[in-house]
């Protein structure tokens, strides 16, 4: 199929060839769901739909260029060396289609985003005072949630592997102990991954000034807010871009299982979420946090990328 004529399944196919299929939502989300229409595309464009580093914006230039190239030249015919004749340009787009579904059998069926189970911070605001936050513990009610959110995953994806990627700090890796006990130990591997941590306060809370401070951060937005000692939201999405580059390599190398968790928290879960689905952040502002051992799936597509079929909480 000659490019100028793909739609959105062949566009979201050429990207996952290049490479580059994080940026499948934002194609979708602005419409670029025809090969006229990405044919026009120019630096500006993908500026605007979120393309921010260089290197991808000209590589996406010089493949556009080249579609358009092959587009002026569909009329040339090679001869094959056994005799025959071959439309170039139509054979490199079966080429590409062939990589990309080639490619998409490494992909996950499914990404759970897990949020840890109600911890001892979740019940008392002032033990920020005199226990570090990544000491903080599940209670026991938590320990229920996360057991019972082990259960819920389990009946969705019976007995196929799953890949698990696990914050460091103590209450998200207690709601991952707590969680594979549904699942058979053949089941399972995992990794714990820093950047999926929660955002950094700033060391211990003074409670006396907590309620000034967020008071602030609600003024200002959670995803501009800088704790003082510590992170904005701003930085945790800058660290979970981060990790979604990793995680997409780790998907084309097939080192992901039938099924992915991220066992994280509750702001770091749903700026996951904005930096896949090239959410605005006035979006995310809207957005409220997963409930304690609450989970968002995402389930892949024919044509590649994930759709999210979890409606979440929001103003």
């Amino acid at each position: 199929m000659a490019a100028w004529s793909w739609k959105s399944n062949e566009i979201a196919g050429w990207l996952h060839s290049l490479s580059l299929e994080e940026y499948v939502p934002a194609f979708e989300l602005h419409a670029i769901s025809s090969g006229e229409v990405l044919l026009e595309l120019k630096e500006e464009h993908l500026k605007e739909m979120g393309v921010l580093k260089i290197g991808h914006r000209i590589l996406l230039l010089k493949k556009l260029a080249e579609l358009a190239k092959r587009k002026n030249s569909v009329g040339t015919l090679e001869m094959t060396p056994a005799g025959g004749a071959i439309d170039v340009p139509t054979l490199y787009d079966r080429l590409i289609d062939e990589k990309w579904r080639r490619n998409l059998t490494y992909f996950p069926k499914r990404i759970f985003i897990l949020r840890h189970g109600e911890s001892e911070g979740n019940v008392d605001q002032r033990i920020y005072a005199r226990v570090p936050d990544s000491k903080l513990q599940l209670t026991d009610k938590g320990v229920r949630q996360a057991k019972d959110a082990g259960k819920k995953i389990k009946d969705i994806i019976g007995n196929e592997s799953i890949t698990c990627y696990v914050s460091p700090f103590m209450r998200s890796k207690q709601t991952f102990e707590a969680a594979k006990e549904s699942f058979l130990p053949t089941q399972v591997t995992w990794t714990e991954e820093p950047r999926i941590r929660e955002q950094e306060w700033g060391n211990y809370q003074d409670p006396d000034t907590m309620d000034e401070v967020m008071q602030q951060r609600r003024e200002l937005g959670s995803f501009y807010f800088r704790f003082q000692t510590g992170e904005s939201g701003a930085d945790v999405f800058d660290r979970v871009s981060s990790f979604l580059e990793t995680l997409h390599r780790d998907m084309k190398k097939g080192h992901c299982k039938e099924n992915i968790l991220l066992v994280s928290h509750g702001l770091t879960c749903r700026l996951f979420l904005m930096r896949y689905y090239h959410w605005e952040v006035d979006y995310f502002h809207k957005l409220w946090n997963f409930r304690n051992a609450e989970f968002a799936l995402m389930v892949l597509k024919p044509e590649g990328g994930y759709k999210l079929v979890t409606d979440l909480r929001k103003d």
